[in-house]
């Protein structure tokens, strides 16, 4: 672990940062814990871990705001229940500001050294990087959120995978996917590029933990019923069906560019998708596609026997936002590693070209990361969300680290080391 006294010792001006920083969010937390309602996206898990322990359905919410996750997540948030919705609240605030978002930086900081990042340019990068996703944390803590917790699941499997620990990193993302499906992802890529026994017995017996501890609480009967509801409502209607969540805080492919191509549907949360079957049809061949790409890539990688790259990690984890039916804009914590393969570019050894791209990168990142309705006005506000440049940078960041893992001479872009 960091030590903390050494590092305040050598840097006086980091312990005052910590000190205010931890007064202005305990300071904040308060007030915005005592705005909580039942109508909260903060009810809505609050609710579940409540319904759970009682033994009552977990699916039942209406087509607007349903309830979606696995069974294991509500079984884990049983304890807030047994305090005040906006107590729990409070907790999750201070969780989030104060023990998350500084462990999921420690946590790529070690792993970008343990690949051969410099200490200084790991630094450097890594403020960038925070600087700016702090909206996107923003968006958790003021939300009362657990996507922060997810992140930090993921950056922990990701740290051991820079260690050379697969199988525990198996576990990891093994553990977040019985929490929200979409990192499924994750464990495939470790189950099937870093097989081998110990990897298989560590991910099968934490999916079967995962799997039998809920049915501790509620028996076979509901088990196997949660289970089944939790297919209906996310696996066929999200995935199968490819239902569209046209709303302007949505940013997965299939929202962003119906928004982009068919200007009726931007007020219209929930699409029909019998309208707009050719549609759904070209953006699930677009998806196909990217998922090759990232099939191939990992291919490349294990034929060129690459244990570790930052570059396919963060195309993997881009993927399933662009994949998944919902992503809103709290999900976006995950850029604060998705962006280092482009903040650790050295800049002089690319062409004008590059250079070009580069900074049209450094602009989104910057503009997307402070823009809001107070900040660049209403109009300009509504146009970024009803042509979705979210998206459109999530795609491009994909396409970006596809190319970085394709072309091995794209590790000329970065200094000596880099396993990019």
């Amino acid at each position: 672990m960091i030590n903390l006294k050494k590092a305040f010792r050598q840097r006086p001006w980091l312990f005052i940062i910590v000190i205010i920083y931890t007064a202005g969010m305990i300071a904040i937390s308060i007030p915005k814990s005592r705005e909580i309602t039942e109508d909260s996206d903060h009810w809505i898990i609050w609710q579940a871990g409540k319904d759970f322990f009682n033994k009552q359905e977990l699916y039942y919410r209406d087509e607007i705001r349903p309830f979606i996750q696995p069974p294991f997540g509500p079984f884990l948030w049983q304890p807030l229940h047994a305090m005040p919705l906006q107590v729990s609240a409070l907790i999750l605030f201070l969780l989030n500001a104060l023990v998350l978002l500084p462990l999921s930086i420690y946590l790529i900081y070690r792993a970008l050294l343990n690949i051969g990042v410099p200490p200084r340019r790991a630094e450097m990068a890594l403020i960038l990087s925070t600087l700016f996703t702090l909206k996107y944390f923003w968006n958790n803590l003021v939300m009362f959120q657990i996507n922060y917790l997810i992140l930090v699941f993921m950056l922990g499997g990701i740290f051991y995978l820079s260690m050379k620990k697969p199988h525990i990193a198996g576990i990891f993302f093994t553990l977040i996917t019985f929490i929200k499906i979409i990192p499924v992802f994750l464990a495939a890529y470790v189950l099937i590029f870093h097989f081998s026994r110990k990897v298989v017995i560590s991910m099968i017996l934490t999916a079967l933990l995962c799997l039998t501890l809920p049915m501790t609480t509620r028996g076979w009967d509901m088990w196997i019923k949660d289970h089944l509801d939790n297919y209906e409502i996310l696996v066929r209607q999200y995935i199968l069906e490819g239902r569209i969540v046209a709303d302007q805080a949505n940013h997965s492919l299939k929202a962003g560019l119906i928004k982009t191509f068919y200007p009726d549907t931007r007020t219209n949360e929930n699409v029909s998708v019998k309208n707009y079957t050719g549609f759904i049809r070209a953006v699930n061949v677009l998806t196909i596609l990217l998922f090759l790409i990232l099939v191939i890539n990992g291919i490349l990688l294990k034929r060129r026997k690459k244990y570790f790259s930052l570059a396919y990690l963060a195309a993997i984890l881009l993927f399933t936002h662009l994949f998944s039916g919902i992503t809103w804009t709290a999900h976006l914590v995950t850029l604060i590693f998705c962006l280092l393969p482009v903040l650790l570019i050295e800049l002089r050894t690319l062409r004008t070209p590059g250079k070009v791209t580069y900074w049209i990168f450094i602009a989104l990142m910057v503009f997307l990361g402070i823009e809001g309705s107070d900040t660049v006005g209403e109009r300009i506000y509504l146009a970024i969300r009803f042509y979705d440049i979210y998206t459109y940078l999530l795609l491009g960041l994909f396409i970006f680290c596809s190319w970085l893992v394709m072309n091995r001479r794209s590790s000329s872009l970065y200094p000596n080391g880099i396993m990019i």
